[in-house]
């Protein structure tokens, strides 16, 4: 890994503090689905993209976040019946349709993998 690359992630990990290691599963998860998934940091979330479809989006600080939660949105062409998810009218972002709160790595289900997997 490059000076760059180790910066960013000691950066990123210490904006996420204890939230670091759900971050990391969901943000490998996400990666893996698509080669040309692209992602951007930015001060309270990240945003995932697939080309010009925004297909995630990830808070880590501000209002949304409470309690040591990530809020995590998907672009769900269907409506999600995955226990804990929401619309995400809240988010105000392009293609972001729903959203889960999550706080533990346990909170990452199979049925969240399966949502997370149907997005591409």
């Amino acid at each position: 890994m490059s000076k760059i690359n180790q910066k960013i992630e000691a950066d990123l990990k210490n904006k996420l503090g204890d939230k670091w290691e759900l971050f990391k599963k969901i943000h490998k998860l996400i990666l893996s689905l698509n080669k040309e998934v692209d992602f951007r940091v930015f001060p309270i979330y990240i945003r995932y993209s697939l080309r010009e479809k925004n297909i995630a989006l990830i808070y880590f600080k501000g209002k949304f976040v409470a309690n040591g939660n990530l809020d995590f949105g998907l672009n769900l062409e269907k409506y999600s019946k995955v226990k804990g998810f929401v619309r995400a009218k809240h988010m105000k972002y392009p293609g972001i349709t729903h959203s889960v709160k999550l706080k533990k790595l346990e909170g990452i289900t199979s049925d969240i993998i399966k949502a997370i997997k149907s997005i591409i």
